[in-house]
């Protein structure tokens, strides 16, 4: 398989920085899907052809409710890295 045009001039530290970038974009679509499919499925009973007010309603606050309270946990988790870094630096 080819690499893509303009991969080739990239230095081995680029290629592994765009590589985890690419990794961070994949594993937060993995979340977003996970997330959306807990909220479909606690807020739509039966699929039909559409969703009705009450579901669309319903699936917003399910799914912004959990990414708040990802970024909530994220922050957190963040924090208590640094100061436990600080104790140990």
């Amino acid at each position: 398989m080819d690499a893509p045009s303009g991969l080739e001039s990239l230095t081995a530290e680029q290629k592994a920085q765009a590589m985890m970038q690419l990794e961070t974009l994949v594993q937060g679509q993995k979340v977003v899907m996970k997330i959306l499919g807990k909220c479909f499925s606690k807020c739509v009973d039966s699929p039909g052809n559409e969703l009705n007010m009450r579901q669309q309603q319903c699936i917003y606050s399910c799914t912004h409710m959990m990414f708040e309270t990802e970024q909530y946990i994220n922050r957190r988790l963040d924090g208590l890295a640094k100061a436990q870094q600080q104790q140990q630096g």
